[in-house]
């Protein structure tokens, strides 16, 4: 053998077989290579060398049949015909489904086929009614067989694996896997150092990018901190999308197009919700903020003021007083301010205590007399004794419709706030109402609970709103100012009810009733200093 070893035909075997032309169909396959015998152990190809060439066919369908090799076609370079050595292609045999059948024939290079610089074959196969070729395959002569393997074609390795290939220096040349793979990982860690550069630039001009929390920096509307708005994106960068955006809408249950304290944050208008909120009572269509204020102890339009525009009364002298329903009675809780009786006449303002000590005509005057405090009268006012003729007619003190509260009067309203919770701890028994009908300022602290004075700020849940302006007594002194409330009641002036009052006590937790001791003796002027007591007064619509 010519310095041909057994690695160079198995190269030869391998990687040197041209495949010109692969002919296939869907049910047979023809693969034609070649390997050289070096019968003249030269450095080339010689004269006498031979060319065995191998045919592979396979049946890669699902149906067998027989068939054969029945002609080649082999031409050298130069497009003269030649003929195969020896032929001993298999001509006839049965091929089933998977089954594969090699058989071969050689050749015997010639003067004139060396001269050509090669030879090309390609066989022509019938199997099953399928006619077919193989690859066209061609060999080359003029290359020395120790010199570099020159691979022209379509080349097959017929599943084998190709080892111990040297890294590519030119442009054509092969690789190994382990190769690829390292300029994978190259590539790869290429692209995560421009990824990571990409995220730190700013690429929507937010000022900030994707590192610094940008969710979309393609987007300048979207960045880690921005408002989120209704447009389907998450624009604040929390995972989020349109949470906290559109407008707030109200669920409306009494369908009055008013909602109540129940509120959704949408994007879209959800079904029973609207658009305008305050309804104070959304169980009911007729109260809501755009409804009209009517006189019936309920707040119609919603604005935390009940009958307004109705509930107010006004005195001859042109003083308005708020009120208020409780029951069946409508109250006053304002303190009376006229200095004039209902037809004009006027009512004596005495600062002088010795004076008002003397009094047995009606007479108002200041708290201490003082111009910014309110007006305390005496019984003889708020009976309508104006003057000391006993067969004049007495005046009417209270404004047309209104009277002043009878002592019975004022135990219907108490009643009525016991009844209907208005005891500071919520009970429906026994008089604790001072803290309802107390204002929510003026009063002294009382660490007792129950007390006006115990966190006045929560007092007054009635709206009777009683201020602590003590009374003026018969000697002209005033007394309890800053720390009680006193009331007058009219009743006959000669009863032990006359002059009865009402009062609330900083120091007590009940409204308390205080009534004159029976007159016994006799003694027509025995409730007289009773009577010149100045106190507050508040007013009962007849």
């Amino acid at each position: 053998m010519k310095k041909l070893t057994l690695i160079v035909l198995m190269l030869f075997t391998l990687l040197s077989n041209q495949v010109l032309s692969q002919v296939e169909n869907e049910q047979y396959q023809a693969i034609l290579h070649y390997e050289i015998i070096d019968n003249n152990q030269s450095e080339a190809l010689d004269t006498g060398d031979v060319i065995n060439f191998i045919l592979t066919a396979t049946n890669t369908g699902n149906v067998g049949g027989d068939g054969g090799a029945y002609n080649y076609t082999f031409n050298d370079f130069d497009a003269n015909q030649i003929t195969l050595s020896n032929n001993s292609f298999v001509n006839a045999y049965q091929l089933e489904v998977g089954e594969q059948v090699e058989s071969s024939a050689w050749y015997s290079i010639s003067e004139q086929s060396l001269s050509s610089g090669g030879v090309e074959l390609e066989v022509d196969l019938f199997f099953g009614g399928y006619y077919f070729q193989s690859n066209k395959l061609r060999v080359f002569f003029n290359e020395e067989l120790s010199a570099d393997i020159l691979l022209n074609g379509t080349v097959s390795a017929e599943n084998n694996q190709i080892k111990n290939v040297a890294d590519p220096t030119d442009a054509q040349d092969a690789v190994t896997l382990a190769y690829i793979t390292q300029l994978e990982t190259s590539i790869q860690d290429l692209q995560n150092q421009l990824e990571e550069q990409n995220q730190n630039i700013d690429n929507d001009f937010d000022g900030l990018s994707e590192n610094n929390g940008d969710c979309d920096d393609t987007n300048a509307q979207v960045y880690s901190g921005a408002e989120e708005i209704c447009d389907g994106l998450d624009n604040d960068c929390d995972g989020l999308v349109d949470e906290d955006a559109g407008s707030i809408f109200y669920q409306d249950l009494d369908g009055d197009g008013f909602g109540g304290s129940t509120t959704i944050q949408s994007c879209t208008q959800p079904s029973g919700y609207v658009n305008q909120g305050g309804d104070c009572d959304d169980n009911n269509a007729n109260i809501n903020p755009g409804a009209n204020e009517i006189e019936d102890g309920i707040d119609n339009d919603c604005d935390g003021d009940i009958d307004e525009g109705f509930n107010k009364v006004t005195d001859i002298d042109g003083n308005t007083y708020d009120y208020l329903t409780y029951g069946d009675q409508v109250w006053t809780v304002d303190n009376a301010e006229m200095v004039t009786y209902r037809d004009g006449t006027p009512i004596p303002q005495v600062t002088d205590a010795t004076q008002w000590s003397n009094l047995s005509t009606g007479a108002w005057c200041y708290v201490y007399n003082s111009q910014s405090n309110e007006k305390l009268y005496n019984w003889y006012a708020v009976a309508g004794i104006h003057d000391d003729d006993p067969n004049t007619p007495n005046k009417e003190f209270a404004p047309e419709g209104w009277h002043v509260p009878t002592d019975a009067e004022w135990t219907e309203l108490e009643d009525y706030l016991i009844i209907n919770g208005y005891n500071y701890d919520g009970t429906t028994e026994g008089n604790k109402i001072a803290k309802a009908m107390a204002s929510t300022t003026g009063w002294p602290f009382n660490s007792n609970e129950g007390r006006p004075g115990y966190y006045a700020e929560t007092n007054n849940s009635s709206g009777f709103n009683s201020y602590p302006k003590g009374y003026r007594d018969s000697s002209g002194n005033f007394t309890f100012v800053g720390s009680s409330s006193i009331f007058t009641s009219a009743n006959s002036s000669n009863d032990n009810l006359s002059y009865n009052w009402r009062g609330i006590f900083s120091g007590e937790i009940g409204f308390v009733r205080q009534y004159n001791n029976e007159n016994t003796s006799g003694d027509p002027t025995f409730y007289n200093g009773f009577k010149k007591r100045g106190r507050s007064v508040r007013f009962v619509r007849d």
